[in-house]
Parts: structure tokens; sequence; C-alpha cells
């Protein structure tokens, strides 16, 4: 790497390019096994049970409730489900950081390339570290907010036994399951 050209216009391009489309791809390459959602199932007589929402089939609620291989709750028996949800303010800051992060420094070396015949101060390295850092700092800061308001848990009512009203009631549960068939 000839470091000597460090200060040249469209030198960095190349690294932040693959640095961009590494974060874009990576996470999908990851390959992970799938959980179902943390649910915490109220039934009408009042028992509480919590798990791992393993799959829905028909009416009926499979949980994995502790080393267990699966409980079966029917959606007739139950009066609430909370789904659990992940998330919160430090996962949603490095996500916002990040990506805030990457963009500010491709947007400070393209604002550099252009300005190159008016000698600015920053360039190159200079100008991608501090847009990163300035802009991921804002990234950080909004991505922790989205990340806490997306992080409250959703509590399902479960107001009728009527077949139709449980179907759609499945139907609106299944995706958070583990196996989704």
């Amino acid at each position: 790497m000839d470091f000597n050209r460090l200060g040249e216009k469209g030198f960095l391009r190349p690294f932040v390019i693959a640095a961009l489309a590494l974060t874009l791809i990576a996470p999908a390459a990851v390959g992970k096994e799938r959980k179902g959602a943390e649910v915490i199932v109220t039934k009408k007589d009042g028992t509480v049970v919590q798990g791992e929402l393993l799959a829905v089939r028909g009416v009926d609620l499979i949980l994995k409730v502790g080393a267990s291989q699966g409980v079966t709750e029917s959606l007739k028996e139950i009066g609430t489900i909370t789904i659990v949800k992940k998330g919160g303010f430090g996962r949603g800051a490095g996500k916002g950081f990040l990506y805030g992060g990457l963009g500010g420094a491709v947007l400070a070396v393209a604002l550099t390339e252009a300005n190159a015949g008016n000698d600015p101060t920053l360039k190159g390295a200079s100008a991608a570290l501090v847009g990163g850092l300035c802009i991921g700092a804002i990234g950080a800061l909004v991505g922790g907010i989205a990340g806490t308001v997306s992080g409250s848990d959703r509590v399902i009512v479960v107001e009728t036994t009527d077949a139709d009203y449980l179907a759609r009631l499945a139907v609106e549960l299944r995706p958070r399951a583990r196996d989704r068939g």
C-alpha cells in the first residue's frame, strides 16, 4: 500500500465503498438459527406461562418453557398474549452510529474531493474520520431513540373465542414463531 497517495483525490473511495458493501451484505450472510418471539401468555384463569413461541398449529400455541420440548396452549383459554420485544437504546445507537458513520465518511470524502481546487482544510482520511464521527454521533442518537421506541412490548388481548377471530389471530402470530410452517 502506497501511503504517499493518501492525500490524492479518490484514494479512499474504493475502501469506503468496500466497507459500505460489507456492512450491508454481512448480516444476511451470517447463518443464525431463527428464534421464536419471547411471549408471556396470561390464561383466563390467571395462570401465566412465559416462553419462546415455537409454532402455531391451528388455534394452539406451542411454547418452549424452560427445558421443556413444547407446551401447548389453546387460544380459546388465553386472555392476553404479551410479545416481549428485544431492542433498546444500545442496539439502536450502535446501528445508528455504524450507518451514520459510514454515510458521514462517504459524504465527507465526496465533499472534500468536490472542493479539492479550493484547498480544503481537511483531506482524505481526515475528512472521512471527522465526517464519520460527526454524522455517526447524530445517527447514534437517532438510532438509540428509535431502538427505545421499537423495543416496547406488544400486548394482544384475546377478545372472543369466535373461530374466525382466533384463526386470524393465529395467522398474525405465525410469523413470530420459530417454525413458521
